[in-house]
């Protein structure tokens, strides 16, 4: 299936179960680590700004901080 927008998901393993049945750029936080990777962060905005992007994270408490802190950084149309 091809998905314009860019998929965020928490680590590699989501990558690549995703990557079996998507067409999409699928890019992994690596966890907290995003937190303090401002290169990841500056092209998640950039893809953002461009494309679009869609935010998979788990339902736990790791990834609604995630979540919270993508959505905190990136306009809420360009989610």
């Amino acid at each position: 299936m091809k998905i314009k927008e860019a998929i965020i998901v928490e680590g590699i393993y989501d990558k690549m179960k995703l990557e079996q049945f998507l067409d999409a750029i699928i890019i992994p936080t690596n966890g907290f680590a995003l937190f303090r990777d401002r290169n990841r962060l500056e092209m998640i905005q950039k893809l953002a700004k461009k494309i679009g992007i869609i935010i998979l994270t788990d339902s736990d408490r790791a990834g609604f901080l995630i979540r919270r802190y993508i959505q905190s950084c990136i306009p809420a149309e360009q989610i």
